[in-house]
């Protein structure tokens, strides 16, 4: 019976309208969120030189471990992830791994939320004139912006049916990201130009918990496997091979990998004693810079954009517990909504 309710939702994920590149841009933001923005904080928990091996040990890891999930789903039959978890370990394991799942995509949403509510608040504030503490600037509060956020745009987009409905809002946020590190790669060059860069205050390895505070944000920064096995399915069905797909998956850790490497050893050498968003690093050492600014506006945007791809696992896990993998309008509406709010 599982097996039935198993390939059911499987169908459901079958549409086969996806281009490679729709594909591409999808799985890059599913795995691009917020990680560039905490990246640089990794490297200085663990030192440069430690930071860029194991950097580029879970590089090689992540774009092996996205093509045995997808290669694995094609000799099961499987067409989601759950399937997959299913048919190789059984219904006890993929309920436990659902469960992982739940709180897993469900905790990242509600960091993307915060962010968000870091981010815009102070930069809208800025554009009004309005100081924070006035009275008058209760509308530009971080609980009133994320709830006209999760109302007006991550609830819409969340609803959807389907990843690759989602493809122009990720070419978007692939380009707010690649904005975001001009930007941040021009600010960076001239400081470490200028008199007052100092180089011999870089540490190239850190002892104690630094490495195991900063492994965890350079894995979740190379992440996109819960999704992979349902943006493969969604390809049409002649660009649904093993190897394009080793294409798609290739092109999106390099790409992630350069914009990663620039951002965080160009913003480690330029915010040695900071930790954390280096955006709101940014946005403290230049105050009023427009292109600071733009990047705060455009990395917010490329967090809500990426915000559906993480909820679309939580919804399906949630769905195929409750619905055992047959979920009615009102009840995909009914769990969209209980999870944003």
């Amino acid at each position: 019976m599982r097996n039935e309710l198993a390939m059911e939702g499987d169908e459901v994920m079958d549409y086969g309208g996806a281009t490679p590149l729709a594909a591409g841009i999808n799985l890059f933001n599913c795995a691009v969120g917020a990680g560039v923005l905490s990246l640089p904080g990794a490297f200085q928990n663990m030192g440069l030189g430690l930071a860029l091996g194991a950097f580029f040990l879970l590089g090689v890891l992540a774009l092996y471990s996205l093509n045995t999930i997808v290669s694995d789903g094609n000799v099961v039959g499987a067409k989601s992830y759950d399937a997959l978890v299913y048919r190789l370990f059984g219904r006890k394991v993929m309920v436990a791994f659902q469960v992982v799942v739940i709180l897993y995509t469900f905790g990242v949403c509600v960091g993307y939320v915060i962010i968000i509510g870091d981010l815009l608040p102070e930069l809208f504030q800025n554009w009004a004139g309005i100081n924070k503490y006035e009275s008058s600037g209760w509308f530009f509060t971080p609980e009133v912006i994320e709830l006209l956020v999760v109302v007006f745009f991550l609830a819409p987009l969340s609803s959807l049916s389907r990843i690759d409905n989602l493809k122009y809002a990720s070419s978007f946020a692939v380009l707010g990201v690649m904005y975001f590190t001009v930007v941040t790669i021009v600010k960076d060059v001239e400081f470490i130009q200028s008199p007052s860069f100092k180089n011999e205050k870089v540490v190239w390895a850190e002892g104690g918990s630094g490495f195991f505070r900063g492994i965890p944000i350079i894995a979740f920064a190379l992440g996109g496997h819960v999704q992979c096995v349902s943006v493969y399915h969604e390809l049409k069905p002649r660009h649904r091979t093993q190897h394009t797909f080793l294409l798609i998956s290739s092109a999106m850790v390099s790409v992630l990998s350069i914009i990663y490497l620039l951002v965080s050893v160009l913003s480690y050498l330029q915010f040695l004693p900071n930790n954390g968003n280096i955006l709101k690093a940014m946005l403290e050492e230049y105050p009023g810079e427009v292109s600071i600014e733009i990047s705060s506006l455009m990395m917010s945007l490329v967090v809500i954009f990426s915000y559906p791809l993480l909820s679309f696992p939580l919804r399906l896990s949630i769905e195929d517990i409750i619905f055992k993998g047959k979920t009615p309008t009102k009840g995909r509406i009914a769990i969209t909504v209980a999870i944003l709010f």
